[in-house]
């Protein structure tokens, strides 16, 4: 049940999860301190979020904050090594929503990735590692 691929912002705002080439550039993500995925391509401006209220929920990149004072909840991520559920805080509330892979493709990308609410069982869809290259 494993995709073997990487989030990959695929030269766009709207990342999605392609086959892992392990050349960096729109796969080279960077979790900081904070837990702000930025993209380095783009010269770390650019932060990994969630858009919109519907379920499932956008997976985008828009600008990072200039000050950790200024950031919130739903731009900093935390993977859990043990269950491997790529998480972040939405709506002000303590529940977590996660990471996951859509079956379908889109006009880019093989496979889609979205943000649903966190399982229990974290199943294939929302188990994520993070590879160093």
């Amino acid at each position: 049940d494993k995709l073997n691929g990487c989030v990959d912002t695929m030269g766009g705002d709207q990342p999605g999860l392609y086959p892992c080439h392990g050349q960096h550039g729109t796969q080279g993500l960077v979790m900081d301190g904070e837990g702000l995925v930025r993209v380095p391509i783009l010269m770390y401006e650019q932060c990994m979020t969630v858009q919109g209220s519907s379920i499932p929920r956008k997976l985008v990149l828009r600008p990072c904050p200039h000050s950790m004072h200024h950031s919130r909840d739903d731009l900093r991520w935390t993977l859990d090594a043990t269950t491997g559920a790529f998480s972040v805080h939405l709506d002000g509330s303590g529940d977590r929503w996660c990471l996951e892979a859509m079956s379908k493709g889109t006009s880019k990308s093989p496979v889609d990735v979205h943000v649903m609410p966190c399982t229990p069982e974290v199943g294939p869809m929302q188990r994520w590692e993070w590879m160093t290259w």
